[in-house]
């Protein structure tokens, strides 16, 4: 229990350390644009005054607002900055209001706070993404225990070499015709414009009909990618020299069922912690492919319109996701499979040396 508890104090030890270092990298982006040239932006909304008296007052004013000028005028440090930003230091108006706080800051482009705009689009994309894992590990859990529980054939080994073959990414692009046939059969025209504050889809019946499309082609990926991966990988889950020993030695089905689940499941935890950014990659292509809600259109929205701070807080927000789950999946192997606790970075249960089978 030691020996876990010290695993543990590790993996959250190192995903702090992840979540500052990419929190600066965002801000780095952001942060070494010149002063003048982001207040300047500013000015392109209410009309640039060129060289008039109120020039000044505007470029304070401005400034103040954006969190970039002291209120005496004089220019913010960039450190100073970044620690505003994150809560651990005040700001130009005397207050901690940074992440820490859950303040996420206000829009450079305009005098809204992203609170009160980017939750919705937080929500949308956390449960889209947990819904997409969960269709994705059923998916490959329930093809995974019938492939595994059916003898070798000629007819596996051609699905398995077939499988190897299979090229995956076309299938995120049939999305999008889905989408269009779609449309023009079911006469569904219901996307999602750009604005920032999202209104109350979540009561519109028309939004649950328009998501049938895109979980359409969230199964439809999870069933080629698992069969593909599974494919490949069958081996490695479970030798099919090991299989016949099974098979040969008597036991029932039932136990089979929880050998191979066992394995089934540590295999694609450790697989999808080592492929997080994949699985997140294709969530986002998704969301861009129907125009769904989430964070995603927020990358796209604000660098259209160069609303920098709002751009920061969105990847920051994106990126804390993805570093989150993988500590998730870590907590959750550090007690299914032991072998985490040795520093062993691959699944190694399924051979015939392993004394685990003698426990059933």
């Amino acid at each position: 229990m030691k020996r876990k508890t010290q695993a543990l104090i590790k993996k959250i030890g190192e995903a702090i350390v992840v979540i500052l270092l990419v929190s600066f990298i965002c801000f780095s982006i952001v942060g070494i644009i010149p002063i003048k040239n982001s207040i300047g932006r500013r000015f392109g909304l209410h009309g640039f005054p060129g060289e008039s008296d109120d020039y000044l007052i505007l470029y304070n004013k401005f400034g103040f607002e954006m969190g970039l000028l002291w209120e005496d005028g004089s220019e913010i440090n960039f450190f100073i900055r970044y620690f505003q930003w994150l809560g651990f230091a005040r700001d130009n108006t005397g207050n901690f209001s940074g992440l820490l706080q859950g303040d996420l800051g206000n829009s450079w482009r305009s005098e809204l706070n992203l609170n009160d705009f980017l939750p919705p689009k937080i929500l949308f994309t956390l449960v889209f993404s947990m819904l997409f894992f969960i269709f994705y590990f059923s998916i490959d859990y329930l093809y995974c225990s019938y492939n595994l529980l059916t003898m070798n054939s000629k007819f596996q080994q051609f699905k398995k070499k077939t499988f190897r073959k299979l090229v995956i990414i076309p299938t995120l692009l049939m999305g999008l015709l889905i989408e269009r046939l779609a449309w023009k059969v079911f006469d569904l025209e219901y996307e999602f414009d750009n604005k920032l504050q999202i209104e109350s889809f979540i009561l519109d019946k028309n939004f649950y009909l328009f998501m049938i499309f895109p979980f359409l082609v969230v199964t439809f990926w999870s069933l080629l990618f698992s069969t593909r991966n599974i494919s490949i990988n069958e081996e490695v889950i479970i030798p099919f020299v090991y299989r016949e020993y099974l098979w040969n030695f008597g036991y029932t089905k039932d136990k089979l069922v929880k050998i191979y689940t066992r394995n089934i499941i540590t295999f694609q935890l450790h697989y999808t912690r080592d492929n997080l950014s994949m699985f997140y990659s294709v969530i986002m292509i998704i969301e861009c492919l129907f125009n769904l809600p989430g964070l995603t259109n927020n990358f796209l929205v604000f660098s259209k319109h160069m609303d920098l701070s709002s751009l920061l807080s969105s990847i920051f927000v994106f990126s804390l996701m993805l570093i989150i789950h993988r500590l998730f999946l870590d907590i959750i192997l550090v007690f299914i499979d032991p072998g985490v606790l040795e520093g062993k970075p691959k699944f190694q249960l399924g051979t015939l040396k392993t004394k685990w089978i003698m426990q059933f």
